[in-house]
């Protein structure tokens, strides 16, 4: 155990778990950092080997329901910040830096939580958390005007001049772990985005917006969000208005099919968050290829399908996932995804140019692992004809 943690289990002994509440609502600096500290060190994994303890009770909301209420005002904006035309008074420039940390501990806790299973339901049943996220997530980016109805952006989103990935990237990442438990219909109407009801066309319009940004703190978590609700079939037809409607949002799903983190952020973990974002990007793009031909959806499916096949780098890079060292299950994913794109008449020409790879695929198995592309191949050019 941890010097850090064997401190936090000796404070938590001496005051009890439903102080933490207390200690963040009183916004005294001391109490407020004394219970955010021992907080993140509960809602941080603990060795994999050692027993539960009292600490890891503490980070789960159902049995500590007034944690949420207390810390959800310490992550919203606190005001106006200072500009070098009017600064703070040097009086208050430390409580001014301190609340700033403050807030960026506060998102990077509720991040935390938000990956815990047990907490899931409580985060997504708490409106105020909503209404947080939306409006983080909308002032990461910068204000511009909204574009015009089946229209897409006139230019890629830019980012706020107080963007910090600290509160907009964690708070990105939240939305899309509530994703898994919300629809894009259940998020409003209460909720709100620019001062106007959360619709799911006007949720839609923000992920677009942040899948945009190129901003990978944003970008990355957005590409999971997407994922999860891709496979909710109430979404389907909102997805498949989006990427008519901004088919930008196809050529960052087939970016991301690389795997590869950008130049410069080339760390162990943007790498692992670079293949986390691709299989996530690629199960995407494949449920929306495998929705359903039945009407009364029929020409919207046959139409998304061609927008995704249209997408200029997303065949090539499909077919770069056909071969080692790709994963199998990434393999075999791809090759799925380009037998759905080819089932569509209106794709048969995109996938000309390239029907003698699927003729090598289809007639030279690949390794033992990588089997199961050869049988998909041999349908996809029985689907060419």
């Amino acid at each position: 155990m941890s010097h850090k943690r064997a401190r936090c289990l000796a404070d938590l002994h001496l005051w009890q778990p439903r102080k933490l509440p207390l200690a963040l609502a009183s916004r005294t600096p001391a109490e407020v950092s004394w219970a955010l500290e021992l907080l993140l060190a509960a809602s941080c994994p603990a060795d994999a080997s050692a027993p539960p303890d009292r600490l890891d009770a503490i980070a789960s909301l159902p049995r500590l329901p007034a944690l949420l209420p207390a810390l959800l005002p310490l992550a919203a904006p606190a005001g106006p910040a200072a500009s070098p035309l009017a600064p703070h008074p040097p009086r208050l420039a430390h409580l001014a830096a301190l609340s700033r940390l403050h807030r960026r501990q506060a998102w990077l806790l509720l991040r935390n939580l938000s990956l815990l299973a047990d907490n899931e339901p409580s985060l997504a049943a708490s409106p105020p958390l909503r209404q947080l996220l939306l409006s983080t997530c909308r002032a990461a980016l910068a204000p511009h005007p909204p574009p015009q109805p089946s229209a897409p952006h006139p230019h890629p989103p830019l980012l706020a001049s107080d963007f910090d990935p600290s509160i907009h990237g964690y708070a990105a990442e939240v939305l899309s772990n509530l994703c898994r438990q919300l629809k894009l219909d259940e998020w409003g109407p209460d909720a709100l985005i620019g001062g106007e009801p959360c619709t799911a066309a006007r949720l839609c319009s923000l992920l677009a917006s942040l899948l945009l940004s190129a901003e990978p703190a944003l970008v990355l978590p957005t590409i999971e969000a997407f994922a999860r609700l891709a496979v909710v079939e109430e979404n389907e037809v909102h997805l498949m208005r989006l990427i008519e409607e901004e088919p930008a949002v196809i050529t960052v799903f087939a970016n991301a099919l690389s795997g590869q983190a950008e130049v410069g952020r080339d760390t162990q973990d943007a790498q692992l968050a670079a293949q986390f974002a691709q299989e996530a990007a690629l199960e995407c793009l494949y449920s929306l290829s495998s929705l359903s031909l039945a009407p009364p959806h029929s020409a919207a499916v046959l139409s998304a399908k061609a927008a995704l096949a249209r997408a200029p780098s997303l065949l090539p890079r499909l077919l770069g996932l056909l071969q080692q060292p790709t994963p199998p299950h990434l393999s075999r994913r791809a090759a799925q995804l380009l037998l759905n794109l080819a089932s569509a008449p209106a794709n048969h020409a995109l996938f000309r140019p390239y029907e003698w790879v699927f003729a090598y695929f289809a007639l030279h198995p690949q390794a033992e692992t990588h089997t199961a592309v050869a049988p998909i191949a041999a349908d996809i050019l029985t689907e060419l004809g």
